[in-house]
């Protein structure tokens, strides 16, 4: 019998997913790694996609007998895209259609905990920022994981907001970008571990988080609440 808690993470072999998995396993979960390249195929997840979110959630039920959290860390590469395409370019598809699917697996499998990790640059000014549409992707993750909140009543459905990462698909954007998101006042940057160390706290003592729909800033500290 699986004693452990079990985690999905989409989006684990990336640069927040793998210090998620990591601190899950920490923490004596059973964590779940997915991505859409992911070497073993039976983990192989494409988010865009209801059907390979419900497939991949399947196995994962099968193999462990239950699911305790999923989380959608899955993330667009922060690029300049001219804001027309906001509604069907990759930002959209991995922010929202992503977004929508896994959180329609987790209640269909009545999954205790989901959680979404966005960004404060959904709170951002895109143009400011020459970010296109990814705010716009942020802020479309953010109101659907509010509307399924509503509407859940097993599964607590959580978002959480870093600042800025230098780090991972963002390593080589434009110095003057990534000055201009060192001096914002907005939230800052973080690291994967600061992420990882708050969404751990919620899968595992979700007790003692508000209620289900909010969005969780992380500030740069460990204990944004």
């Amino acid at each position: 019998m699986n004693e452990r808690p079990t985690v999905v993470v989409f989006g684990g072999t990336g640069y927040v997913g793998t210090a998620l998995v990591r601190a899950f396993t920490d923490a004596h979960w059973n964590a779940i790694a997915t991505s859409r390249t992911h070497p073993n195929t039976s983990l192989t997840c494409d988010i865009a996609s209801a059907d390979s979110v419900n497939h991949l959630i399947n196995h994962v039920l099968r193999e462990y007998g239950s699911i305790d959290a999923v989380v959608h860390a899955a993330s667009p590469r922060l690029e300049r895209v001219k804001p027309e395409r906001v509604t069907s370019d990759a930002h959209m598809r991995i922010a929202a259609d992503g977004t929508k699917h896994i959180l329609d697996a987790a209640m269909h499998h009545t999954i205790p905990v989901a959680v979404i990790v966005t960004s404060q640059a959904a709170a951002g000014d895109p143009e400011r920022l020459t970010m296109g549409s990814y705010p716009e992707a942020k802020r479309a993750q953010e109101d659907l994981a509010a509307s399924y909140a509503e509407r859940a009543t097993e599964t607590r459905v959580f978002t959480v907001a870093p600042g800025f990462l230098p780090g991972g698909l963002n390593a080589d954007l434009p110095a003057a970008l990534l000055e201009a998101f060192a001096k914002r006042g907005d939230g800052g940057t973080n690291s994967p571990e600061e992420i990882a160390h708050t969404i751990v706290n919620i899968a595992t003592d979700r007790a003692r988080y508000p209620l289900s729909g909010r969005v969780h800033p992380i500030d740069g500290s460990y204990a944004p609440f």
